[in-house]
């Protein structure tokens, strides 16, 4: 089976997996669970570009960026074992090319998302929630990291769900752009500078703790 068929082949199983959580009320449980009921899809007017639910939309998003995340620690562990484990750059190289091809998933899941938020009404019930939320109490009490909760809290303690979504699209754009970075260098066999591979492991730790911050709030409203 070529690369391309067995590509369309995993999408359709992940469509069809997708639909199956959709009709049991599943949410993505790690990263943003739940934000999207914060919108009233009812009421979306004529016109959305996707046919997919919202929740659809964040449970790819959400997928593919851990399933980006997963392939990028691969990559991490053979740069940090270089001195004792001769580098296989076709190896490495696919390996680069496979998360590319997950985090551009990822963010055209998220863009396809912002585009369905920025037509949608919100649920002022949950938005009301949002501004009550008692945020200090919740740091201390879950002893979070302050700086991702602060940012999270900046957002949703305003209402703007749809604005954590374009945070986090921003993030995914980020590391497509250093993951093109190193793809130029390992085609060449070489690697980029160390800052490459720290900001990339950075970008993963603090987008996936902004993410999850969301599912505990979202799931301690809900």
């Amino acid at each position: 089976m070529s690369h391309i068929k067995k590509i369309s082949a995993i999408k359709v199983v992940i469509f069809c997996f997708s639909l199956i959580m959709i009709n049991n009320y599943c949410f993505p449980w790690i990263m943003v669970n739940g934000a999207t009921g914060g919108y009233n899809e009812s009421t979306q007017p004529p016109g959305i570009q996707s046919n997919l639910p919202m929740e659809i939309l964040l449970i790819e998003g959400a997928g593919y960026f851990m399933q980006t995340q997963a392939k990028v620690q691969v990559l991490l562990n053979k740069v940090e074992w270089q001195d004792l484990k001769a580098i296989d750059y076709i190896e490495l190289n696919q390996l680069v090319k496979s998360a590319l091809n997950s985090i551009i998933n990822a963010r055209s899941s998220f863009e396809e998302l912002i585009k369905a938020a920025e037509a949608t009404p919100y649920n002022l019930e949950v938005i009301g929630q949002l501004n009550r939320f008692e945020y200090d109490t919740f740091l201390k009490e879950n002893n979070l990291n302050p700086f991702i909760f602060g940012m999270v809290r900046d957002y949703l303690e305003k209402g703007d769900i749809t604005g954590t979504f374009r945070y986090l699209s921003e993030r995914l754009k980020e590391i497509e752009h250093l993951l093109l970075i190193i793809q130029v260098s390992t085609t060449e066999n070489n690697l980029p500078g160390l800052t490459i591979f720290w900001r990339l492991n950075e970008l993963f730790a603090e987008t996936a703790l902004f993410g999850s911050y969301m599912a505990r709030i979202f799931n301690s409203i809900k």
